[in-house]
């Protein structure tokens, strides 16, 4: 698996609210995989230290996994709150498309969720051209989270 380093909390990381994640599970009809469950309920908020993904003919650069925990809404926190993120490209992207990434350049890795509830792609949402629709904003990046995590690169 993938080695992550503290981001978020750098100190005094809150417990995993997995009550949180399962809620966002219901609402929005999907089901995410095991693995990614395992993986982000100990390295939320964090950053992999393997942080360059490839992506068609290029590259970018992870920032920090998003969270589902409480904070308050002035918190800058709740800023990468999956929720907030998600609701934030729904109104240009399917809602079957589910951040769980932010990268350096504030694009968004999620889960495509639009063939399947319970077994999605990765794809790379490029906030810049989200006005444009999907085929222009949503790129493929791996065929499963597992095979996300494979594809990671020290930069």
């Amino acid at each position: 698996m993938c080695k992550c380093e503290p981001y978020l909390w750098k100190q005094g990381k809150p417990a995993f609210d997995a009550g949180r994640l399962n809620d966002f599970e219901k609402k929005a009809g999907i089901r995410f995989p095991v693995d990614f469950k395992t993986y982000f309920s100990q390295n939320y908020g964090d950053k992999p230290v393997k942080s360059v993904i490839p992506v068609g003919k290029g590259n970018t650069v992870a920032g920090h996994f998003l969270h589902f925990q409480q904070v308050d809404a002035s918190d800058s926190l709740s800023l990468y709150e999956v929720g907030y993120q998600f609701e934030d490209i729904e109104e240009f992207i399917s809602d079957k498309v589910v951040p769980f990434l932010i990268t350096v350049g504030s694009d968004l890795i999620c889960f495509d969720f639009r063939d399947t509830p319970v077994n999605p792609r990765v794809v790379l949402v490029i906030s810049g051209n989200m006005e444009d629709g999907e085929e222009k904003s949503v790129k493929f990046v791996a065929k499963d989270f597992e095979s996300f995590l494979g594809i990671l690169q020290h930069g």
